[in-house]
């Protein structure tokens, strides 16, 4: 089995990990990041490639990385995760049959989509079928970039898939209803687990940008100047939390809006809801959600708190903390 580097292209960051996972933990062996401009990528599409080739090609000359081979996530509005009911049962049928049912399932014309999918369950003559669908011109766009580099891309997942993985791989498998909101730059992937099967992913617009655009309105300072502020790097103002309570409701109110959608098809109670991404440490967000929300059980998962990794990279890796959620997930990945 080849080994891959966890390639995280963000719209604020990019992140590359190389880890070691054994029977006992997960260390980190090595890692590296640099920041974007905030048009560096945007809704998912890389729109500076130039920029987006010379931070990869930093990252990994500074880090001294030598595998080649990756792991890559895609997200966004050109991302579908969807679960179905097949008419059919083992692998070969459920594909023949997903082929022929396609445009039922997938809002796309088949010959511009790559797609796969895992069958959860199989009962009576039917199937539980979780599809994965992104269009082919974002996933080739990312891997010729990459290259052109001399990187080769082995794997291509959902970033919503990657968290997952992280976060069974380290706290043990999803039990009951939960659900995961990656708070990212510019907006929050947000997915309902049940008993360990994805049932609904949906990125709703609000991210860490927006809670800093509103730090540099009220305040009256540029945006490097909020983005210390939020991150606790500047001294901060007593009203921070209270500026910050229109995005959180906008936030919330979407969140429960996709709560709702699940709910209208099947009856379900959420066990526990966490919150990962580099927004998730936005001051006040998590007790706020926790009034908001219908969750028994509210937790931040940052995977760097329960991960071995060199002394030397401990300052920059907790810097990123929750961030590295879905790069972790993603050097979880391994080929043949």
């Amino acid at each position: 089995m080849k080994k891959l580097i966890g390639l995280d292209i963000g719209s604020y960051s990019v992140k590359a990990v190389d880890i070691k996972v054994s029977s006992k933990d997960i260390e980190i062996k090595n890692f590296g990041h640099d920041l974007l401009s905030r048009e560096s990528i945007v809704e998912g599409e890389i729109m500076d490639t130039n920029l987006i080739e010379e931070v990869i090609r930093t990252i990994f000359t500074r880090r001294k990385i030598k595998n080649k081979n990756l792991s890559i996530s895609i997200s966004g509005r050109n991302l579908i995760l969807k679960s179905v009911q097949i008419d059919a049962v083992g692998e070969e049928k459920v594909r023949n049959t997903l082929e022929y049912e396609f445009p039922n399932h997938i809002p796309y014309e088949r010959d511009d989509i790559y797609y796969d999918f895992s069958i959860v369950s199989e009962e009576g003559g039917r199937s539980d079928v979780l599809i994965a669908a992104a269009k082919k011109e974002v996933v080739n766009s990312r891997v010729n970039l990459l290259k052109s580099l001399g990187l080769v891309p082995l794997a291509v997942d959902t970033a919503a898939m990657a968290i997952q993985n992280a976060y069974e791989a380290i706290r043990g498998p999803i039990t009951g209803t939960v659900f995961i909101a990656d708070i990212g730059a510019e907006k929050t992937s947000f997915s309902i687990v049940v008993n360990g099967v994805p049932k609904f992913v949906r990125e709703i617009p609000v991210g860490g940008n927006h809670y800093t655009d509103v730090i540099a309105k009220e305040l009256g300072v540029n945006y490097e100047v909020a983005e210390r502020i939020k991150l606790g790097e500047e001294k901060s103002d007593s009203r921070l939390e209270e500026f910050f309570d229109a995005t959180n409701q906008n936030l919330s109110n979407q969140m429960k809006r996709s709560l709702e959608y699940i709910k209208g098809n099947a009856p379900l109670m959420v066990n526990k809801g966490v919150l990962t991404g580099g927004g998730a440490l936005t001051p006040g967000l998590l007790d706020f959600l926790k009034e908001e929300m219908e969750a028994s059980e509210m937790e931040i998962f940052n995977p760097v708190e329960h991960v071995k990794a060199p002394s030397e990279l401990l300052p920059e890796l907790q810097k990123v903390g929750p961030a590295l959620s879905v790069c972790i997930g993603l050097a979880m990945r391994k080929v043949k």
